[in-house]
Formats: C-alpha cells, structure tokens, sequence
C-alpha cells in the first residue's frame, strides 16, 4: 500500500473533507516541487519518484498542471 499523510492540526480553519493542495496551485497560491523538497529535508527529484505513476495527473494545453 502507498499512502501518506499530512499533519494540518497546526492550521486555523482547516475541516475534516476539506481541500488542501500538497504540491501545485490553488488560486494565486503556488507550492513548488523544489519548496516541498525543501520542507521535507529531501531533494525534489526524490518525491517525483515517490509519488509514482499511480496518482493521477491533469493536464490543459499540453501542460501537465499536477
């Protein structure tokens, strides 16, 4: 089994079922592969790797945006 999770408890205003955005854009908001990598004490080639091909990816124009 692949899973993980985020701690969000530190986070005012966060509900149970409510969207986050681990990685990608959300409105004006933007997290980076590259600022991930850094939060995690990792390089962003490593969680390319470990978010796999089993997660789904979207794409517009060409452009894949998650």
């Amino acid at each position: 089994m692949k899973a993980f999770m985020v701690d969000v408890s530190m986070l005012d205003g966060v509900t149970p079922g409510e969207e986050v955005v681990l990685l990608g854009r959300q409105g004006d908001e933007v997290i980076t592969v590259e600022e991930l990598a850094q939060w995690g004490d990792t390089i962003s080639y490593e969680l390319l790797c470990l978010l796999g091909s089993r997660n789904k990816r979207f794409f517009r124009d060409n452009q894949c945006l998650a």
